[in-house]
């Protein structure tokens, strides 16, 4: 989320922006949002983690089946 306040001066984020010829330029870095307090993302808060897990699963599964004929 950007915040942009108009008033005297044009402010993103809080900061001062940068106006030329009616274009409002900003200085932005693209970066992932911390973790929430008290937790660790891991490999398993994406759709690949998931399908791992899944394909794991199966793998296990059908261990489990062969080994019990």
């Amino acid at each position: 989320m950007i915040r942009v306040s108009l008033g005297d001066t044009v402010l993103v984020d809080g900061r001062e922006a940068d106006i030329q010829d009616g274009v409002i330029r900003v200085a932005y870095v693209n970066g992932k949002e911390p973790a929430a307090p008290g937790r660790t993302p891991t490999g398993l808060d994406s759709r690949a983690g998931l399908w791992l897990a899944a394909g794991l699963a199966l793998v296990f599964a059908l261990l489990r089946k062969r080994s019990d004929s």
